[in-house]
Formats: C-alpha cells, structure tokens, sequence
C-alpha cells in the first residue's frame, strides 16, 4: 500500500469522526457562558441537553461503610443538529465537535469544528489550549464465513498452536507515539458480536490521535496541528488493515 499518499475510501466504515480541543478548567469558562454559546448555535443545533456530573463514595458511619452520592451539578452542554448527526459537545475543560454518519470529509469536518469553535470564543475567555485531539471511530464489516482475520487486519490476535483456531471475540490497545509531529496515538481493536441478520462480524478500528502542549486557540495554529493530526491518523488506519478492506469501502 503506497505510504506518500493513501487511496481514498467513498464508503469509508467511519461511525464517528471527532475533533477535540481541552483546556484548563477555571473561571474563565462559566456554565452560563456555555448556555450563551448553545444558544448562539440553537438555529443549527436545536437538540440541547445540560449535562450533569455526580460521583459515588464509600464513607464510614458508626453502622458500617455505605456508598454516597455527590451531585457536582451541571458541567457543560451537548447540542445536536436536527438530524442528529453533528454533535458539539461545550465543558469547562474542552470543546469537541462530533459528525455521525454519513460523514462527507475531512475538509467539511474541520471547516465545521473550527468555526463554531470561533463563536465559542467569542463568548468565553480561553487563553490557551493544552490538548489538539483528532479521533475517528471505524466498524469494519467482515462478511461469514471467512477463513482468516489476517486478510483483513494486519495486526490480528494470534491463537497460539495447539488451542482451537476459532476467536469468539478480542479487544486489544496499542499506545504508539510519534516523535516527529509530537503526537500520541491510542489505538484500540476490538471485535463485535455476529450479527445473524447481516451475517457479518464487526471489527471496530478506533483512533485517538492527540498533541500535548501550549498551543495558540487561533484558526492557522489550530489547522497546522489538526493537518498533522489527520495524516497520522490516516497512516495509522490504513497500516491497520489490508488491501481487502480497502477494496470493500473504496
């Protein structure tokens, strides 16, 4: 598989594409300053749900150890288009920007992320951003009955010899870092169930790529990251599977 330049998918098996940026948690961001920016998104996102936080704890009492419950209240907004498929999540501590399927491209993505990425701003006081993170969810369908999983992945589970070569299900995690662009990597494979109506088994490819720093919250700074971000993802998708599964979504 050529390496300077990867085919393109038309059908690629993306189920969430996300784009993510974190930030320190302080009084620069306010709850009622997230409910300025989802109403200033309501035209285009007019499914909006407060989103709240609470933790349990075990505590002793003269009777014995019990469990409380601690309401930490309201911690951000999600807002979602009227077709459900872009999702924005607004926190104290991060932004992020969700397109469902069917997803067009990156292009659409990033143009769509930063924009309202700017009306964030433009109602919040964010001085710097700690985290850029570009994380593309992918549900690979394998048609049943296929023989070998390693014509499709290249880095399938192996079943030692000796043991019944049938793998009911698996989930792996790789944490890949690279040097050169100063990003991380946490890819995680795993295996679905059958699916008896489709007759496939779902394999999920998700990749979490993210560069750690201080970064400047303007539009250049931010594209020449995400550009950065994007190729590594790539890379690490497209080094994951076979040429049988590009051929399947190409």
């Amino acid at each position: 598989m050529p390496t300077d330049e990867w085919p393109h998918l038309s059908n690629a098996p993306i189920t969430e594409a996300v784009i993510e940026f974190q930030f320190a948690i302080s009084d620069n961001v306010t709850i009622d300053m997230l409910r300025k920016v989802a109403d200033e998104l309501k035209a285009s996102f007019p499914q909006q749900d407060e989103k709240r936080s609470s933790f349990f704890k075990a505590v002793m009492t003269p009777s014995g150890p019990e469990t409380e419950m601690y309401d930490q209240g309201v911690v951000g907004i999600s807002v979602k288009s009227e077709d459900g498929n872009k999702i924005v999540q607004l926190l104290r501590d991060r932004f992020a920007f969700s397109h469902l399927p069917p997803y067009k491209n990156w292009e659409l993505l990033e143009e769509d992320a930063i924009a309202i990425w700017n009306i964030f701003l433009e109602k919040t006081n964010i001085g710097g951003i700690n985290r850029v993170g570009v994380r593309f969810i992918n549900r690979i369908e394998l048609e049943v009955p296929f023989s070998d999983f390693n014509d499709y992945l290249v880095a399938a589970p192996i079943i030692p010899v000796g043991l019944p070569q049938a793998l009911g299900a698996f989930n792996m995690q790789l944490a890949i870092p690279n040097h050169e662009i100063g990003a991380d990597a946490i890819v995680n494979m795993s295996m679905g169930g059958w699916d008896k109506e489709k007759n496939i088994v779902p394999v999920f490819l998700d990749i979490d790529v993210g560069k750690v720093g201080n970064i400047d919250v303007d539009k250049e700074s931010l594209h020449n990251i995400l550009v950065g971000l994007r190729k590594y993802k790539n890379e690490l998708f497209f080094r994951n599977i076979t040429e049988n599964v590009v051929r399947k979504y190409k």
